[in-house]
């Protein structure tokens, strides 16, 4: 871990930068949380059109951004986007506020990771099929509808199993055997 006030400067260095961009707190906290926001679906588009290495790149910024998270306790473009603007809002928090579920830094840490493995099994997965599988078509759009198909179920497992989310590591536990036997499920049906 980071010491607080490692991260504390880290924080106040980054707001600066920011500020140098001349745009109001409010608007250049909206537009940091509109990338901020953005970027998975940019990173899924880049996977799925995107060269081998540039493929190969994206696993490992996420990586990194896994291990910021991690050292930083918490995703530290969220807290520098509260820092600017003072909303308290990420991304997860809609997420929370349909289910019910108190909107605590621990909430919303745990949902975030679980929401990062399985979009970084997804990512992953993609890799897999565009570069590694044994596709009997000459072209991966062929399948795409498969693909599209296969993360659509995987959202819908994710709600289905908020609903009974609880604070107990069995929660995860659960999550992640629903989600391998959909892949399970998933691979049989494309042979």
């Amino acid at each position: 871990m980071i010491s607080k006030e490692n991260k504390k400067d880290f924080y106040n260095w980054s707001v600066k930068l920011f500020k140098k961009c001349n745009i109001e707190n409010k608007t250049l906290g909206f537009l940091i949380k509109a990338i901020h926001f953005n970027i998975p679906a940019f990173l899924m588009l880049f996977m799925v059109y995107g060269s081998k290495v540039l493929d190969v790149l994206i696993i490992i910024y996420l990586l990194i951004i896994l291990a910021l998270f991690y050292l930083f306790n918490g995703c530290f473009l969220t807290k520098i986007e509260k820092k600017i603007d003072g909303e308290d809002l990420t991304i997860i928090d809609p997420l929370l506020e349909f289910y019910n579920i108190n909107k605590t830094n621990e909430n919303r840490f745990k949902i975030s990771i679980y929401i990062f493995f399985s979009y970084f099994s997804v990512i992953i997965f993609v890799f897999y099929l565009r570069f590694y599988s044994n596709y009997e078509s000459t072209d991966f759009f062929d399948n795409f509808y498969d693909l599209i198909k296969f993360y659509i179920i995987n959202l819908f497992s994710l709600t289905s199993s908020l609903t009974s989310y609880s604070t107990s590591s069995s929660f995860i536990l659960s999550l992640e055997e629903e989600n391998n036997s959909q892949i399970i499920q998933y691979q049989t049906s494309t042979i």
